[in-house]
C-alpha cells in the first residue's frame, strides 16, 4: 500500500476534463485543463449542440491570443470593458474562481477577485443553467452578479457583461433586433473596434454564418435586466473572433455596489429559426423564455 500511495494521490490530483453540464441537445465545458489553468472556472473552453438532423455542431468557442497567467489571453466568458487596454477588469485570464455544482444542468462560478496578472474591479458570480423542457432546452442560462470594489469607481469604461467569443471563420455576421421589429445584419469585419449598433431595441443579437438560413447562436437579453447598455459590434484578431457583446454603460457615479445581467445563448440551425419565424420576429423553437 506504501508504494500506491503516491500513485493515487497524482490521480486525485489531477482535473478530469473541466467542469461539464449537459442536456439532450448541449454539452457545455468550463475551465477543461486541457485549455488552461483550472482556476480560471468562467472560461468556457467548449460547447457542443445536437442540431436538428442530429448532427453535432461543436465549432463555437474561439479562445486564443498569447497565454497569460495559463489562460489564452481572449476567451469565452471574459468580462472586462469596451475598450482596447482598459483596465477594467471584472473576468480574466489568471482569475481565481471557486466552483459549485449543482447537478448536470447547473453550476455557479464565484471568481473572488484574486489574479495573478491584472487588478480586477470587484467580484463576479456566474451561473450557468441548462434545460431539460424543448420549449427551451436549445439554450444556456447565464446570471452573472457584479460586485463592484472600490477600484471600479474610479474607471471611465463601460463594461462588456458577458463576452462570447465566436470562432470569426464560421460565425463572421452578426443579426440583431430593432424598434421597427426588423432584424438588421451586418458583417463583424467592420468593426476592428467596438461599434455600438444604435439601433438595437435591447432584445436580442444573433452570431452567424453570413447567410439568412444558416446555424449560429443567439444571445437574448432577459427582461429583469435592466441596466442601460449598447450592443458593440466587434471582432478581436488575436483570438480570430467576433466578441459582439451586450457592454452595460457605465453609471454616472461611477461603478457601484451590484448589478445583475442575466442572458441567454441559443443556439439555432435553420428548422428551429426558419425564414417566417425571422421574419415574423419569433425567437428559435427550444429557445422560449423559461
Amino acid at each position: 500500500m506504501k508504494r500506491l500511495a503516491p500513485l493515487l494521490f497524482i490521480l486525485l490530483s489531477v482535473p478530469a476534463s473541466g467542469h461539464v453540464l449537459s442536456n439532450a441537445r448541449i454539452t457545455l465545458t468550463l475551465a477543461d485543463p486541457a485549455h488552461g489553468q483550472t482556476s480560471t472556472m468562467d472560461r468556457v473552453d467548449s460547447i457542443a449542440w445536437k442540431s436538428s438532423t442530429g448532427d453535432t455542431v461543436a465549432d463555437y468557442v474561439s479562445n486564443g491570443g498569447a497565454a497569460k497567467c495559463g489562460d489564452p489571453s481572449e476567451f469565452f466568458g471574459q468580462s472586462y470593458g469596451d475598450v482596447d487596454g482598459t483596465t477594467l477588469q471584472m473576468v480574466t485570464q489568471g482569475a481565481a474562481a471557486r466552483w459549485t455544482s449543482g447537478d448536470q444542468f447547473h453550476g455557479t462560478s464565484q471568481t473572488r477577485g484574486g489574479d495573478a496578472c491584472a487588478t480586477l474591479s470587484g467580484r463576479t458570480s456566474t451561473a450557468y443553467t441548462l434545460f431539460a423542457a424543448k420549449t427551451h432546452n436549445n439554450m444556456i442560462k447565464v446570471v452573472r452578479t457584479f460586485t463592484f470594489s472600490k477600484a471600479a469607481r474610479d474607471q471611465a469604461f463601460n463594461l462588456r457583461a458577458y463576452a462570447p467569443r465566436l470562432s470569426l471563420n464560421s460565425y463572421n455576421s452578426v443579426m440583431y433586433s430593432t424598434s421597427a421589429s426588423t432584424a438588421f445584419r451586418f458583417p463583424v469585419s467592420d468593426c476592428p473596434t467596438a461599434c455600438v449598433r444604435a439601433d438595437w431595441d435591447g432584445r436580442w443579437f444573433a452570431v452567424d454564418g453570413g447567410n439568412f438560413h444558416g446555424i449560429g447562436m443567439l444571445v437574448i437579453r432577459d427582461p429583469s435586466s435592466t441596466a442601460p447598455a449598447t450592443l458593440d459590434g466587434d471582432f478581436d484578431s488575436f483570438s480570430n473572433s467576433n466578441v459582439t457583446s451586450i457592454v452595460l454603460t457605465r453609471p454616472v457615479n461611477g461603478w457601484r455596489g451590484t448589478v445583475t445581467e442575466t442572458e441567454y445563448l441559443c443556439f439555432y440551425d435553420p428548422e428551429t429559426w426558419s425564414l417566417s419565424r425571422q421574419g415574423d420576429g419569433q425567437l428559435p423553437k427550444g429557445c422560449a423564455l423559461p
